[in-house]
């Protein structure tokens, strides 16, 4: 800290030469923070994560932006430290946030903005009871329960199967090099947008024993990878953005030469600069966006790409990377193998936002589900594989014989089925057989599932895993009541 700027003015440079905003100029003010006790551990943790370059340049200028909200909330409530803040006060600032509204469009904020502005004070005390504990209060004083999002509605994140068979039919048509390479990019590998923008030239290489590999940088976590296996159309994807992009990259400064997502535009009266794309850009042009009450129509419109509501399907690029993500898990990919795919630092986080999404969609396959009045009666017309019915025949009161139904083959490769160990998905497998003497005990788990989700404290992700559970259950009892009747 010794080395610390003086006064409340301070211009930093990007100094990673890594870093998407290498080079730019971030200008840091103090002179709002008015209490002086709040601006100095603030500069504290400005100058502290610079130094250090443990996080970005650009997000410690976008926390420090955060901090004005605490900051107008501190000046209102004449709290000058935070070293007395509590409970209390936590609970004072998130209505604060609530009853918020931007000065320019008097908009109250969003609620997914106001987690976000929350989350930066949380991280400036804990950082605070580290290095600089004589500004922050020693005793933990959040709940850990805020902005759980639990009054967000829940958006499906990943691309519907028929949206993304639209895409891929519409690139065939597609003249705009960056959004047809781009968007085969996105679909194979489930890049972030930060990432696809930032591909360089040589980024493919050939794989030591079959196929190609991608390297590229991670920005999010700020690290190098190591080499990415990736399918035949990426590779030649990529390949053929370099092609086309080789005349302007030519042309380009030393700085921007080895970009592939280059493009000329006209901007503060410079004709034909030579510009990297941005990711707010690259969306607009696959969605189309409002500019001065004038409408520009993006991919989806040219294409008319429909969503199931009978509208124009916008995107959002991540959604790419949840679709990959759901795709891999729903063909039995360990999770283990699907973060180092991501690339995320915990399993958690892949588990929590990215595995098991498209088990809504999945929820259709209990109409496969072989539903029979007897056990005794399966046949060659419900098990057409003869090895596969005899051992069934021979097994069915035994190693066939679940809790609530029978599956006919629990042994893959004789390994146990995954399914049948998690006793998870056996309700989405067609192997998966019940009879009428089973009606009560699937609607006492259908009785228990609702009460879990009547008692949902954890929010609408949590949710989201016992919806489709839910949907099956009630479709099972619906048949096995109807083959009641019919007897």
């Amino acid at each position: 800290m010794n080395d610390m700027p003086k006064g409340n003015q301070w211009n930093f440079i990007d100094k990673d030469d890594k870093s998407m905003y290498y080079g730019k100029n971030f200008r840091f003010d103090f002179r709002m923070f008015e209490a002086e006790q709040i601006r100095m551990l603030i500069k504290f943790y400005v100058w502290q994560n610079y130094k250090t370059g443990s996080i970005s340049t650009r997000s410690i200028h976008t926390h420090c932006s955060s901090f004005r909200y605490f900051n107008t909330f501190c000046v209102e409530n004449k709290i000058e430290s935070l070293i007395n803040i509590d409970g209390n006060t936590v609970d004072e600032y998130m209505t604060f946030l609530r009853l918020y509204k931007a000065t320019r469009n008097g908009r109250p904020l969003k609620y997914v903005t106001q987690a976000g502005i929350f989350s930066t004070l949380k991280t400036l005390v804990h950082w605070g009871q580290l290095y600089a504990p004589h500004l922050v209060p020693h005793r933990e004083i959040f709940s850990g329960n805020e902005y759980v999002m639990t009054n967000v509605k829940h958006k499906i994140e990943y691309i519907p199967d028929d949206v993304l068979v639209k895409i891929q039919e519409a690139l065939k048509f597609e003249e705009n090099p960056y959004i047809k390479y781009g968007l085969i990019i996105l679909m194979s590998t489930g890049l972030r947008r930060s990432e696809l923008m930032n591909l360089k030239v040589n980024c493919v290489t050939p794989h030591a024993l079959k196929g190609d590999t991608l390297t590229l940088y991670d920005f999010k976590n700020r690290r190098d990878i190591r080499k990415m296996p990736i399918p035949p159309i990426c590779a030649e994807a990529i390949r053929s953005l370099e092609e086309v992009t080789a005349e302007i990259r030519a042309e380009a400064n030393d700085k921007l030469k080895p970009y592939l997502f280059l493009y000329r535009t006209s901007r503060c009266g410079i004709a034909n600069e030579i510009r990297l794309i941005s990711g707010p850009t690259f969306t607009k042009w696959i969605n189309g966006y409002l500019d001065k009450g004038k409408y520009y129509g993006g991919f989806m419109d040219r294409h008319n790409i429909i969503g199931s509501d009978g509208n124009i399907y916008k995107i959002k690029l991540h959604q790419f990377r949840k679709s990959v993500a759901t795709d891999m898990f729903s063909k039995n990919v360990d999770l283990k193998v699907i973060q180092e795919f991501l690339r995320h630092t915990s399993p958690d986080t892949t588990k929590k936002y990215y595995a098991d999404s498209k088990d809504i969609d999945r929820a259709k396959i209990f109409e496969r589900i072989n539903i029979i009045g007897n056990i005794d009666t399966v046949g060659a017309d419900i098990m057409p594989d003869k090895k596969e019915l005899v051992w069934f025949q021979k097994n069915k009161h035994k190693a066939a014989k679940m809790c609530d139904g029978y599956c006919t083959m629990p042994l893959v490769k004789g390994k146990v089925c995954e399914r049948l160990l998690k006793h998870q998905k056996c309700y989405t497998c067609s192997r998966y057989i019940t009879t009428p003497e089973y009606l009560d005990d699937h609607k006492k788990h259908l009785a228990e599932l609702e009460a879990d989700l009547a008692n949902n404290i954890y929010g609408s992700h949590y949710a989201n895993h016992l919806l489709p559970t839910i949907e099956i259950l009630k479709g099972i009892i619906r048949r096995l009541e109807a083959l009641g009747n019919e007897q």
